[in-house]
């Protein structure tokens, strides 16, 4: 028997066929997704523990763009969710994996009693023969009617949920970013105030003191002006640890673990009112939300695993083969064995399992919806308390503006009536107090509102939430012609609107003259496009007095009433077919429409028809 054995052993290792399963290389968009993480390198500090990120220098100089990008490349919170994505997909990989060909190789070798079988825990009772054998085996799903698809198209939905989770928490990263870079712009504005407050109150002390050693001022005055100055000097102090703790927060939103020593870049643009209403942007958000787009994912996500749990009640069909060598064995078994078949497998009962899970997943279902409805509800609302907050704060501005400029007036009298004997030191230390609570306002005010519009962008996810500032009048504005407002394709039997599609200059070098080119377009023009002997509303072509080629400064110019424009730059290229211009607007000119109703009498009653009326505008 022991040498049996051992032979079986040594017929183990003789070398099995090449059906080993290979490993799958990754998809396309996780290595893209990798390719976009570019974090910085593992270090590994003293003491062996290696850390995420590089130690930043001993000195920043940040706006809050720079502040952003290195939120996006250092802050941990945006790896997690961006693993977390990846980890998403590759689940879908691994669901879909039941879709392909299952192939396992196989090494056997038995040493049997002769004529045993398996007596025991089955009704079969198989025979074991004495063998060593290699082989394998291939199994593949032909049908499961569904079950497999739905479970696929539910995973890569839920990826895409992650995904948008993932931008969600990107969004909250830099707004975390945008409220510790202006509190700590803020809080440093207001230890300047509380400087300044330190110095100007010093002073008043130092005169009060020296008057009062002249027996000009009381012992009372000089007690008051000291109390003020100790109340400045507390004030700098908090003021000071208020700056310390918002450079903190931004470094460790930075994702840097130690304080870092940063200096921040004002942000000198003037800002813009607020939208007119908060309507649209609640629309916006609605778009524009990640973690909205995400729950609409999951919901979708839900219902096709509602199907697949749905589809678990009918039959699967899976194709099966087997192919293999037995070198050594029993007499009676063949020296290669080989089979294939097909097996239909159909559920008959399981405890009300399927049933249970459909249900599950019909609930799943719905209250993914309800989710969906009671989000909704909370960006609108928080997008309108945000909208609201942002409109008080820019009102705040011009109104703490106008305070400050009235508390420094009020102190300016004070000072000059207090020196000339006609005021008290406590109108005196009335008037400093109103300036400095000025100043701190009028500082806050404008961060606040800064910070105001950054939430609510957050809000509305990225939309703009800004008043856009209207058009200015074009300079000159030339009627060039009037096309139909309507078009009907003749694939389509019904009327769509007319508006331009673009418009380009058409030079003429040898006689240095320009017309314009419109082209318009309808709404459908990409679904059905080009017809028969119809190619779309038929283009027009202007030329307008003053509008001409200057070949010496390669320009297309427009010249009128005395100035100068020039409407589009040209450069000179060669190709096999010989020279040719390119032209390339500059912006300055323009082409609109307008719409415009034209009566027309013909004897008994008047007919109005619309035309499309298209000006050349020079701004």
């Amino acid at each position: 028997m022991i040498g049996k054995s051992g032979f079986l052993l040594c017929a183990l290792l003789f070398p099995a066929a090449g059906f080993a399963q290979q490993n799958l290389p990754d998809s396309p968009h996780v290595m893209n997704l990798w390719a976009q993480d570019n974090r910085q390198p593992d270090v590994t500090v003293p003491g062996g523990q290696s850390v995420g990120l590089i130690p930043a220098p001993t000195s920043l100089h940040l706006s809050r763009k720079e502040a952003e990008d290195i939120a996006l490349k250092n802050n941990p919170t945006i790896s997690v969710a961006r693993l977390q994505a990846l980890a998403s997909q590759q689940v879908t990989r691994e669901v879909k994996s039941s879709l392909w060909p299952a192939a396992v190789a196989n090494l056997t070798a038995v040493d049997a009693h002769d004529d045993s079988r398996i007596s025991a825990g089955g009704l079969n009772n198989p025979i074991i023969f004495e063998r060593a054998a290699d082989g394998a085996s291939v199994s593949q799903l032909i049908t499961d009617f569904g079950h497999t698809t739905n479970l696929v198209a539910g995973a890569r939905l839920q990826s895409k949920a992650q995904d948008q989770n993932a931008l969600a928490t990107r969004d909250e990263i830099l707004l975390a970013v945008d409220q510790a870079f202006f509190n700590a712009l803020q809080a440093q504005a207001l230890l300047k105030i509380a400087q300044q407050t330190v110095h100007s109150r010093q002073l008043v002390s130092d005169q009060v003191s020296a008057l009062t050693k002249s027996k000009l001022k009381s012992e009372l005055d000089l007690s008051f002006a000291n109390v003020n100055l100790s109340q400045a000097k507390l004030l700098e102090l908090d003021a000071e640890n208020n700056a310390q703790a918002a450079i903190a927060s931004l470094s460790a939103v930075l994702g840097y673990p130690n304080l870092q020593d940063i200096s921040l870049v004002e942000e000198t643009e003037l800002v813009a009112p607020p939208a007119e209403n908060a309507d649209h942007l609640i629309t916006e958000a609605f778009n524009r939300r990640p973690e909205l787009q995400a729950l609409e994912y999951q919901s979708e996500s839900d219902l096709k695993l509602r199907n697949a749990a749905r589809d678990e009640f009918l039959p699967s069909i899976s194709a099966l083969a087997a192919i293999g060598n037995t070198p050594f064995g029993d007499s009676r078994l063949s020296s290669w064995y080989g089979a294939a078949g097909v097996n239909v497998q159909i559920p008959i009962f399981n405890g009300f399992l399927y049933n249970a899970k459909a249900r599950e997943a019909t609930l799943h279902e719905q209250a993914a919806l309800e989710s969906i409805l009671d989000l909704r509800n909370r960006i609108a609302r928080d997008v309108r308390n945000a909208w609201l907050n942002a409109r008080t704060a820019y009102q705040r501005l011009s109104v703490s503006a106008q305070l400050l400029g009235e508390a420094d007036r009020a102190l300016d009298l004070s000072q000059t009536r207090y020196k000339l004997g006609l005021g008290s030191i406590v109108e005196l230390s009335q008037a400093q107090l109103q300036q400095t609570q000025a100043q701190i306002g009028n500082a806050q005010s404008r961060y606040e509102y800064r910070l105001a519009l950054a939430t609510l962008g957050y809000q509305t996810g990225g939309a703009t939430v800004t008043a856009v500032p209207a058009s200015p009048a074009p300079k000159s504005r030339i009627k060039i012609g009037e096309v139909s407002n309507q078009y009907m394709p003749s694939n389509m039997g019904m009327y769509q609107p007319v508006s331009i599609k673009d418009f380009y200059f058409d030079i003429q070098p040898q006689t240095l003259q320009v017309r314009i080119v419109v082209d318009y377009t309808y709404p459908d023009e990409s679904v059905l496009g080009k017809n028969g002997s119809q190619s779309g509303p038929p283009p027009l072509t202007a030329q307008i007095s003053g509008l001409r080629y200057d070949a010496a400064e390669h320009a297309v110019v427009y010249e009128a009433n005395g100035t100068r424009t020039v409407c589009a730059q040209t450069e000179e290229r060669r190709n096999v077919f010989g020279k040719h211009l390119t032209v390339k607007n500059t912006g300055a000119c323009d082409v609109t429409t307008g719409d415009a109703v034209h009566p027309a009498a013909d004897g008994w009653r008047i007919h109005r028809g619309q035309t499309l009326n298209t000006y050349f505008e020079v701004h």
